[in-house]
């Protein structure tokens, strides 16, 4: 399904002005109304079922649309949406009864059309277009034009961090959702500002750098908007990465990890009255020969660690799974 510019860029615009200036988004709103076809208002349907499915709706669903059980559905869309968005339904003409649930045929739309949107485009000539429509241009204020870094934060289990710090690439073409709030990717993985490693992870934080500011923006649309959500599809290649980690040996001594793939070293800290002090750097290949991978694989093992100048020989380090935190940098190509 095509989704033409005029409807990404609308759609852009009305996310970027802040719901707090009512009377602004309903004012672009009332004049971007006049531009569109019923022919538009058919897409922008789909595109907004689309935008609520992924982001409130049934997960798995949306990857399977095959998998969903009407009959089993608990929420309508007025649960699924944000506030405001039903006016916004509304006062663009759009077909979305809210008082009823989602269908397969929903999701199955919403599966075909979340690429479309994730890997969408808009530039600012395109946007100009479309803005000085009865309100001041909010696109260099808010940020219609998209954002150049954006962030997927996620809760993983070891084989997935052990895979991904050996992958090259990863193919988000099915649409993915991504955050434009660097502490809100921390927080979906398991970690926090300041916060050495992870608390409930392992986590995977993506650093993701998106030159072309690709997506569909779904932030103050979405039922949840405080996750500044981005849906974002392509292929991501991925680049250096840091690892942390808490270890702890057989005499309850603990030590923090950080593994950095692009000096191919391993840092070790131990806590002293609540400050970090630093114990030990390890280069790679180590004096017997040992890679870094090779550690990286022996570290995240069920045997644990062994290094000199920090365990006895006899006693390995072994690693605090939910400390785990990766991140990990990636292009957008």
């Amino acid at each position: 399904m095509e989704v033409n510019k005029k409807i990404l860029s609308i759609m852009r615009i009305i996310e970027a002005i802040p719901g707090y200036d009512r009377s602004k988004k309903m004012g672009y709103i009332y004049n971007a109304n006049k531009l569109l076809t019923d022919a538009d208002r058919a897409v922008l349907t789909d595109v907004m079922k689309a935008m609520i499915l992924l982001t409130a709706g049934n997960q798995e669903a949306v990857r399977n649309p095959k998998s969903y059980d009407p009959a089993g559905a608990r929420d309508n869309y007025s649960w699924l949406i944000g506030s405001g968005v039903g006016d916004i339904i509304q006062k663009l003409g759009l077909d979305i009864d809210l008082k009823s649930k989602p269908t397969r045929e929903d999701y199955l739309m919403a599966h075909k059309l979340l690429p479309t949107l994730g890997a969408a485009t808009v530039s600012p000539d395109e946007l100009l277009q479309y803005t000085d429509m009865g309100t001041k241009d909010p696109m260099s204020r808010y940020g219609s034009e998209g954002n150049t870094k954006v962030y997927r934060g996620i809760s993983v289990s070891l084989n997935v961090i052990v895979s991904a710090t050996k992958r090259k690439k990863w193919n988000i073409g099915r649409g993915v959702s991504t955050t434009s709030s660097e502490k809100k990717g921390m927080e979906f993985a398991k970690s926090a500002p300041n916060m050495f490693g992870a608390n409930g992870g392992p986590g995977l934080l993506l650093n993701i750098e998106n030159k072309s500011k690709r997506g569909f923006h779904a932030k103050s649309m979405s039922r949840y908007p405080r996750e500044h959500e981005i849906i974002l599809s392509g292929i991501l290649e991925f680049g250096d990465w840091v690892l942390e980690a808490r270890c702890k040996d057989a005499y309850e001594r603990e030590v923090q990890m950080l593994l950095d793939s692009q000096s191919e070293s391993a840092e070790f800290f131990s806590l002293r009255n609540g400050e970090r002090v630093h114990q030990l750097t390890q280069k790679f290949p180590t004096k017997k020969g040992q890679t870094f991978t090779e550690f990286l694989d022996q570290a995240l093992s069920s045997e644990g660690w062994h290094l000199g100048g920090l365990t006895d020989g006899k006693k390995p380090f072994l690693v605090i799974e939910e400390s785990i935190l990766l991140r990990m940098n990636a292009v957008l190509e």
